[in-house]
């Protein structure tokens, strides 16, 4: 179970797939600009109904961040070609032949997007609560920008 396996061990305390009846979560807007109701059939499981905070998502990239940690390595392993995917991510290669590892998605009203440099020991995460046919590439576009603006800052980025 992801609750015993992951969240608990990196104190992800605000990480769960069913809400209790006094947690908040952000409401998410279709292209119209109307407000969309959250999932409410657990039948996608993590997939579409994993709800978690920015301190968790933190939590959860500095782990992945980990080259000490064998479960790590593992989960960056690539099992797939074409694209090239790992157990969770999607394993691209950037200019200068590093791997990064990617996982985006969304569900009614919401796209994000986490992506990790192991490298440059760097990670980040893009929460959108506006989905519509475009957001895949408003979401590229604002990781290109955050990518660039790093390095006109003099951050490299591996």
């Amino acid at each position: 179970q992801l609750s015993e396996v992951i969240f608990h061990k990196l104190k992800m305390s605000s990480t769960k797939i069913k809400l209790n009846t006094n947690d908040v979560v952000a409401n998410g807007y279709n292209e119209s600009e109307l407000l969309m109701t959250p999932l409410s059939s657990n039948l996608w499981g993590a997939s579409k109904m994993l709800k978690s905070t920015v301190i968790d998502l933190t939590k959860f990239m500095k782990f992945e961040l980990d080259r000490n940690n064998k479960i790590v390595l593992e989960s960056h392993r690539k099992i797939a070609s074409n694209p090239n995917m790992g157990y969770f991510w999607e394993i691209q290669t950037d200019s200068e032949g590093n791997d990064v590892f990617a996982k985006d998605g969304g569900s009614n009203g919401t796209q994000n997007i986490l992506k990790i440099f192991p490298e440059s020991n760097f990670g980040f995460v893009i929460i959108m609560n506006q989905s519509d046919k475009n957001s895949g590439t408003y979401l590229e576009s604002a990781v290109n920008n955050l990518l660039n603006d790093l390095k006109n800052s003099g951050i490299l980025i591996k």
